[in-house]
């Protein structure tokens, strides 16, 4: 019986569904009891989750004020657009690059031979439902990211940057220009007089 009951909790813990009462049980029972060996995957990805959130990492408390210090800073400045810079970029699209590439390595290396399917129809439908589960939690774990429009409003007038450099470069051109007519009326003026 008890058996059953773990097992339904570890429905609702990869569905989402559970509450941390429910996960703490699991936790527990897995620290007590024998477990078969196909739920020993589960109790490292829960024991390893329970851990990580059992550390204490500080956040400093003037966090918010020092970012927006720093980007009234980077306002300030004449023209600074780090991903315009090219060695920048690609340094950044490499680097991205290889942390996606390890991640994956190491994310096949520990999936236990989760076999495979002779039948096409039975793959189809195993996806089809994978990715419906999937599609079904996305959004799940990403209300959090709502607070970076904060992050993007204050970010936001460093747009306008590039327009005031658009409008030096045209000044700069009216500048020539300006002396170009002076250089020709010159001209005119000395022709008419001779």
């Amino acid at each position: 019986m008890e058996q059953k009951r773990i097992e339904a909790l570890l429905q609702k813990y990869f569905k989402a569904y559970s509450s941390p009462e429910e996960e703490l049980e699991l936790i527990r029972y897995f620290e007590t009891h024998e477990i078969p060996e196909e739920w020993l995957p589960a109790k490292e990805q829960l024991l390893g989750i329970h851990a990580l959130a059992e550390l204490d990492i500080p956040v400093p408390e003037n966090l918010e004020a020092d970012i927006l210090s720093n980007l009234s800073k980077i306002q300030t400045q004449k023209s600074v657009n780090l991903f315009k810079s090219r060695p920048l970029y690609t340094l950044v699209s490499v680097a991205a690059s290889v942390i996606i590439i390890a991640s994956a390595l190491i994310f096949m290396n520990r999936q236990p031979d989760l076999g495979t399917y002779s039948d096409p129809e039975m793959a189809y439908a195993e996806t089809k439902q994978a990715l419906e589960l999937v599609s079904k939690y996305f959004g799940h774990g990403t209300a959090e990211l709502a607070n970076l429009t904060r992050i993007e409003k204050a970010v936001e007038p460093l747009s306008n940057l590039s327009k005031v450099e658009e409008t030096k470069k045209n000044l700069q051109l009216l500048g020539h220009f300006e002396r170009g007519v002076k250089q020709t009326r010159g001209l005119l003026s000395r022709e008419n007089e001779q």
